[in-house]
């Protein structure tokens, strides 16, 4: 498998559509985290500071998920002359190969 260079153009296109879906769907996540959570309590009347904050702290664990998700959308993807994708290091192979040829008692 050839590799390719990385360069500043490569990383910029990569950041790029990992940072547009971060951004887009953790903004509709935590959009949709914050009216549940300001609904339910103006439903059983809670202090609105207090909802602030759960949606603060809720908005910020919905990220992690929708983090993860967008690196799993990206790997794979094509873009454009290349894809980016995950490939067994040198040490893994050399040590499956290894295994392999070890024979067993």
């Amino acid at each position: 498998m050839e590799e390719i260079k990385v360069t500043w153009l490569y990383a910029t296109r990569i950041w790029w559509s990992l940072a547009w879906r971060v951004l887009v769907f953790s903004g509709l996540a935590g959009l949709l985290l914050g009216l549940l959570l300001g609904l339910l309590g103006a439903a059983i009347d809670i202090d609105s500071d207090l909802i602030q904050a759960w949606g603060q702290i809720g908005g910020t664990l919905v990220s992690i998920p929708v983090g993860i998700w967008a690196v799993k959308a990206i790997l794979g993807k094509d873009f454009a002359k290349y894809r980016v994708i995950l490939v067994p290091s040198l040490e893994s192979r050399v040590e499956a190969r290894l295994k392999d040829q070890t024979p067993e008692h």
